[in-house]
């Protein structure tokens, strides 16, 4: 497909029908992985995280790892969650009673 001379005009065709559509009901959102895989992900974070990154790991010698990824040329792959250790849309999730602190972090997935 990637090979068409019209690729942007057959993509933009195809796409055209799912413009008017109301978008997927609650029920048609689900977890991206089945029960019982770990996950992955590739990207970076937001700047203001990688600076903050980049302060925590100064004590380990790493410093500049954070912004070393934001320059490089491929995104970086890190292990996000253990399995069972995520949720899908409108599932409940667990916070820890004896946290200080939580930081929810929603993830979209394509």
């Amino acid at each position: 497909m990637l090979n068409r001379d019209d690729l942007y005009e057959y993509l933009a065709g195809a796409l055209d029908p799912l413009a008017s559509t109301d978008g997927p009901s609650e029920n048609d959102i689900v977890a991206p992985v089945a029960q019982g895989q770990e996950v992955w992900a590739a990207g970076v974070t937001y700047y203001r995280s990688r600076d903050a990154r980049m302060e925590e790991s100064k004590s380990a010698g790493g410093g500049d790892f954070y912004d070393r990824v934001y320059s490089a040329e491929r995104p970086e792959l890190f292990f996000k969650a253990p399995r069972g250790a995520w949720s899908g849309q409108t599932a409940r999730v667990a916070i820890r009673t004896d946290a200080s602190w939580s930081v929810p972090e929603p993830e979209l997935t394509l």
